[in-house]
């Protein structure tokens, strides 16, 4: 099965907003898993990410699998930048014109 896809593009304000959060939160010095342990905590929808970051030089791929929980200030850094990101593409209007997937958008 085919997923719908759409060409969208930030703005380079916003491009330039998320880069500034990455270098201030000093996201190269990030491990390269930030899994967390998360005994004892269960969420109905885990969610997969993966951030590939190539900057002055240097690169770098972090991964993390978690549910609804950031165990370290640096998780919580992580998820709150996704969540950022996730906001701008919901703001866009291409982003609503695609066809629903399972049921809804995001």
């Amino acid at each position: 099965m085919q997923h719908p896809t759409v060409e969208l593009r930030v703005t380079p304000e916003e491009l330039a907003s998320l880069y500034q959060d990455l270098v201030s939160m000093r996201v190269l010095d990030f491990p390269s898993n930030m899994d967390t342990t998360n005994e004892g905590i269960t969420a109905s929808t885990p969610t997969s990410y993966r951030l590939h970051i190539r900057a002055s030089g240097a690169e770098k791929t972090i991964t993390w699998e978690h549910g609804e929980f950031a165990g370290t200030p640096e998780a919580k850094a992580l998820l709150d930048w996704f969540g950022k990101l996730r906001g701008m593409i919901g703001a866009k209007p291409e982003y609503w014109r695609m066809p629903p997937l399972d049921g809804g958008h995001g």
